[in-house]
């Protein structure tokens, strides 16, 4: 899970404390005003201006309901007014669109979901106890939520195709995969990140390692449609075993969980590893005091605490866990999309 590469840090402005505090409190109803907006395909009805009679017959809505939800987005800068009761998009609600060039409406959908939002409005719980939300809320974790409730697992996997695939082209070039030969993915989803990494670098082979659902769902994703046999996918959990290679990735999985349920996966890549063998965790790497942290950083940390029971980590902290089980940090490499890859190695 990770949002960090869609959120920037403002800069500090001078204002009244209370300005500022309002400004907070309405930053959770422009989510849900989103989340609405995406639901009810505004975005995708309005490539052309149209009158809100319009509207809601397109979208079987209440016309004054949907005027004042419309009235709502011109304020917060989504939707422009270019006529009497008409309305447009700006450049804000393009990126709402099914269709658009990176489009942002996965995470729309996720981020006002209720699952999400029932966790978050249980947070205290989650510090008072230590555990996720979800346990609170629902009584087990997030991913037996999802077992069970695959409508919500799909909203979760589509926002994490988009920060995967917003990610990828990016990750793909900044780091040198080509002085290896065989590259797994563990846990590399539908295979946006590795087939960017392949295409960039072609002497390269691969292999995309989930879960048996996801690869099923990866070979039908077209991602590697062009890749023909360097490219490997391969069904199994990252608890048990992992494929022979000479460099393993570990996107985005290590801060879903706790140190205790990291080791296990880091113990199972160890087991595979030859000594020549490396690890590329990629990762936010937060700073030693909070104050230097991103804010997207510094919220995905919560986002972990309230879903899955995991957290961000700080180089030092990095540096314990690997060395806990049998491996060393060689190198961290900054990205331009706020990640690092931390380079580790067989512990001598």
């Amino acid at each position: 899970m990770n949002h960090e590469s869609t959120r920037q840090q403002r800069p500090a402005t001078k204002r009244a404390p209370a300005e500022r505090m309002g400004e907070l409190f309405e930053s959770r109803r422009i989510v849900a005003l989103m989340g609405a907006v995406v639901r009810l395909r505004l975005p995708d009805n309005l490539s052309t201006p149209r009158t809100v009679a319009e509207l809601a017959a397109l979208t079987t809505s209440h016309e004054d309901s949907l005027r004042r939800l419309l009235n709502a987005g011109v304020v917060s800068g989504l939707f422009e007014e270019v006529g009497d009761d008409r309305y447009g998009l700006t450049d804000l609600s393009r990126l709402l669109a099914a269709d658009a060039a990176g489009s942002m409406r996965a995470l729309a959908l996720m981020d006002s979901a209720e699952f999400l939002v029932r966790s978050w409005a249980n947070l205290d719980a989650s510090v008072r106890t230590g555990r996720p939300a979800t346990h609170e809320v629902y009584g087990q974790s997030v991913w037996d939520y999802f077992a069970q409730n695959p409508a919500d697992a799909a909203l979760f996997n589509g926002a994490m195709t988009f920060i995967s695939g917003s990610q990828a082209p990016a990750l793909a070039t900044c780091y040198p995969f080509s002085k290896f030969t065989h590259v797994v993915d563990v846990g590399g989803g539908c295979g946006a990140l590795l087939s960017e990494i392949l295409r960039a670098h072609h002497a390269l082979k691969g292999t995309l390692f989930d879960l048996p659902s996801v690869i099923e769902q990866a070979r039908a994703s077209g991602f590697f449609a062009e890749l023909g046999e360097r490219c490997t996918l391969s069904g199994g959990s990252f608890f048990e075993a992992v494929p022979t290679a000479d460099a393993y990735i570990l996107r985005h999985i290590l801060h879903d969980w706790d140190d205790e349920i990291c080791s296990r996966i880091l113990s199972v890549c160890r087991s595979a590893m030859t000594a020549a063998a490396s690890l590329l965790i990629i990762e936010n790497v937060l700073a030693a005091r909070a104050s230097d942290r991103p804010t997207g950083a510094a919220l995905l940390d919560i986002d972990m605490l309230v879903l899955a029971g995991g957290r961000e980590r700080t180089e030092d902290d990095w540096r314990r866990l690997l060395a806990s089980n049998g491996l060393a940090l060689r190198s961290i490499h900054a990205t331009p999309v706020g990640v690092s890859i931390l380079e580790c190695e067989v512990s001598a």
